[in-house]
């Protein structure tokens, strides 16, 4: 989901899995916005991620998990044409998910 609202600037479906209290996904979702309302666009930048491993419950969650994830690198093009790029690279993942008529992200932590 989060590949797809960087390629297109589509964000509703990405919103959407977003719990109100994550701090971490609204910072995503604001990011991908401020890229395109403003007339430009992301290149690059999927996400991947490797073997979820679970972790202990927090922050209220029903299932937590960790994964050593790596993001492509990226360019953010804006509507004058300047460049804002930013290199790929490994990151640690920690994810609190929880479920209210479907999941939702709770709390995610990107450390590295």
């Amino acid at each position: 989901m989060v590949n797809f609202a960087q390629r297109t600037g589509q964000t509703n479906g990405l919103r959407k899995l977003n719990d109100v209290r994550c701090a971490g996904c609204r910072g995503m979702v604001e990011a991908i916005d401020s890229a395109y309302r403003s007339g430009g666009h992301i290149v690059g930048g999927e996400l991947s991620a490797g073997r979820l491993r679970e972790l202990p419950l927090d922050f209220g969650a029903e299932w937590a998990a960790f994964a050593n994830a790596r993001t492509a690198p990226q360019t953010v093009v804006r509507q004058d044409g300047t460049k804002e790029k930013h290199d790929g690279a490994p990151f640690d993942l920690y994810t609190y998910v929880d479920w209210a008529d479907g999941w939702s992200m709770r709390w995610l932590r990107t450390p590295s």
